[in-house]
């Protein structure tokens, strides 16, 4: 069924514009029906804003400038477009989990250092930096290339193992009833795929400061996620692998899209990413592409209450599972939480 969708973000600078994303209409519980109509210059159509909370942010690093009081837009509960770097600085927490562990340190056991895109002056992302997975800081990084309106953050991982680095906003929310993002959908090859995962508080509460939730398939203790957290039910997910969409609650699949869609080679695009909950026990998860937008519903329903939303970059053997070298990072754009 058709999904409107916001045009997919580049590198390229836009004339300057104050975003005002709105969200996909909802849909009735229906079959999957992938759609190829070309999405028009607009954000999705607007759902029922959930109630908001207030926001907290940490206190910034000396060597990011304090941003200033982030007020979202009327009817989100969140909204960050990391046109500064304080955005993402400031008011998310990061973590990396499994990684590195100290015998995958010594030489010849591990993947040490890999090519991240944009170098260390923020170039094309095609001009790439050097990554070292013993400093956690450079596993996250933030570039403008083109000025403030081309501002997004970058995860990368490259394992030899599994291993999953997150970051969530600094906040809870109440009620979600839908996360918008934008993210490039590069050919990464078969060992990496992003997951967007909601978790009630009060699992939150009991695992922080980690966020290394697992996705299904991953929960078996004697497999490669026992070093993650595992074996919660009540966590939902959202997985982005080679442009199918999955929908998962602990270890349960609720659906898999049979379609998949990549954009190749291509770095710089950042193409908008929705899953809604309608609050009738349906949701509908939509994906921009170049030739249109899909959008896909099934069973299904977000965590009641207060909830984190994680944004995951996972890695399972990138080098066993086709990996290609070179092309391991995801980029992240306009994330929206009503």
């Amino acid at each position: 069924m058709p999904s409107s969708s916001v045009p997919p973000s580049t590198d390229a600078a836009p004339p300057p514009t104050t975003p005002s994303p709105t969200s996909p209409s909802p849909t009735s519980p229906s079959s999957t029906t992938p759609s190829s109509t070309s999405p028009p210059p607009t954000s999705p159509s607007s759902t029922t804003p959930s109630s908001t909370s207030p926001s907290s942010t940490i206190p910034p690093p000396t060597t990011v400038p304090a941003s200033p009081p982030t007020t979202p837009p009327v009817g989100f509960q969140f909204f960050e477009d990391f046109s500064t770097e304080a955005g993402f600085r400031n008011r998310f927490a990061t973590h990396v989990g499994n990684e590195p562990r100290p015998e995958r340190l010594l030489p010849g056991l591990g993947v040490l250092s890999w090519p991240g895109d944009h170098d260390l002056s923020c170039g094309a992302p095609t001009a790439q930096r050097t990554v070292h997975v013993a400093n956690h800081d450079e596993l996250f990084w933030w570039c403008a290339p083109n000025g403030p309106d081309t501002g997004h953050v970058m995860t990368s991982m490259e394992t030899s193992g599994y291993a999953i680095v997150s970051f969530t906003p600094n906040q809870a929310f109440t009620n979600v009833r839908q996360v918008c993002w934008d993210q490039n959908l590069t050919d990464l090859g078969g060992g990496k795929w992003s997951n967007v995962v909601i978790v009630p508080e009060g699992t939150y509460q009991r695992n922080a400061p980690r966020l290394d939730y697992v996705s299904a398939g991953f929960n078996d203790q004697n497999g490669p996620g026992g070093f993650n957290l595992q074996g919660n039910g009540e966590v939902f997910g959202v997985k982005v692998f080679r442009g199918t969409m999955m929908m998962y609650r602990g270890d349960t699949t609720l659906f898999q899209s049979g379609d998949s869609w990549t954009a190749g080679n291509d770095r710089a695009t950042r193409y908008r990413h929705c899953v809604t909950d309608h609050g009738n026990g349906t949701v509908t998860m939509s994906q921009a592409r170049s030739a249109g937008s899909v959008t896909y519903s099934a069973a299904g329903s977000f965590p009641p209450g207060r909830v984190r939303v994680i944004f995951q970059d996972d890695n399972y053997d990138t080098v066993k599972h086709s990996g290609r070298p070179g092309f391991v990072t995801w980029h992240w754009d306009n994330i929206e939480i009503r």
